[in-house]
């Protein structure tokens, strides 16, 4: 399970055993979010545990931002 990216706290990982639509896992504050990167704009996919709205917004921006990256990370991954 690669950090591909650490930004304030927020740890963007990818799973490498992990199944399609690409998607990157956001962790913050013990809680996770799933965001789908194949689509612009990203999209929510799942929250699990305690994270806040306004963490899940920041979530949102990282992963917005580094899209581009992060769908080349995930190819790289997954072979794809």
């Amino acid at each position: 399970m690669p950090t591909v990216l650490d930004i304030n706290g927020y740890k963007v990982v990818i799973y490498t055993d992990d199944h399609t639509p690409a998607h990157v896992h956001v962790r913050k504050s013990g809680g996770e979010v799933r965001i789908r990167i194949k689509c612009e704009p990203v999209e929510l996919l799942r929250v699990q545990g305690p994270i806040s709205d306004r963490e899940i917004r920041t979530a949102f921006e990282i992963v917005g931002e580094n899209r581009e990256m992060l769908l080349k990370k995930w190819n790289e991954i997954h072979g794809s």
